[in-house]
């Protein structure tokens, strides 16, 4: 296991790690960090090849902070972990339909395996990691392609994605494992919202006022366990 600022991950390319105790790369282990540049984070620049980082702590993106996440990345949370991404400046999130970016918990070992190797011992669950928040000034920000798992701890706002008088762009994305609601609208968010799945999440999406409602389009919700 290696533990790499945020900001130092462009650094490390084509590295390979075996037979340790966590074949992975762990982000901000020290306490929240937070982005005030730009950082960019590819699938190269994890161990292995594999896409996966490992986060403890939160991570903070300031108001003149941009953090690009490429294809195939996927970051796991450690459970319970209570900790998100909070989001001041601009996340870029660019997922593909065969490589979505997959935030998810570190006990999923549904995506790139068993990382935690317990030979399968814990099992995720919804509320294992807090999720997104997005505050004014983040309204330049993009999820496309991503998949957001077991997050909204009930501790949080609620949601897997908490949007604060702020309205990104969310297309194509997967919310679903959520402990509460899968997006939550507050304070005059009117964010863009397209061809998105919210499933198997407590509620969908919860507090859009009507004026916000053409920002959706092509959406779907299935198995969530109150509408």
């Amino acid at each position: 296991m290696t533990r790499v600022p945020l900001g130092a991950v462009a650094g490390f390319t084509n590295n390979a790690a075996d037979m340790n105790g966590r074949d992975y790369m762990e982000l901000l282990t020290s306490g929240p960090e937070s982005l005030t540049g730009a950082a960019a984070i590819a699938k190269a620049n994890s161990l292995n090849g594999s896409g996966l980082f490992v986060v403890a702590n939160d991570v903070r993106v300031k108001p003149a902070g941009n953090l690009q996440i490429g294809a195939g990345v996927v970051f796991k949370w450690t459970a319970p972990s209570n900790r998100d991404i909070e989001v001041e400046g601009t996340l870029d999130v660019a997922g593909t339909v065969l490589e979505p970016v997959v935030f998810t918990s570190l006990l999923d070992d549904s995506v790139v395996g068993d990382s935690n190797k317990d030979g399968g011992a814990t099992q995720p669950a919804p509320g294992d990691w807090k999720g997104f928040e997005f505050s004014p000034g983040s309204g330049a920000s993009v999820l496309d392609r991503a998949v957001v798992r077991y997050a909204g701890d009930a501790t949080f706002a609620n949601s897997a994605i908490f949007l604060s008088a702020a309205s990104p762009t969310i297309t194509d994305t997967v919310v679903e494992y959520s402990e509460t609601a899968g997006l939550r609208l507050a304070f005059g968010a009117y964010p863009t919202v397209a061809g998105c799945l919210f499933r198997l999440n407590d509620l969908a999406v919860v507090g859009a006022r009507i004026a916000a409602l053409p920002g959706f389009d092509g959406n779907t919700a299935v198995d969530n366990v109150r509408g």
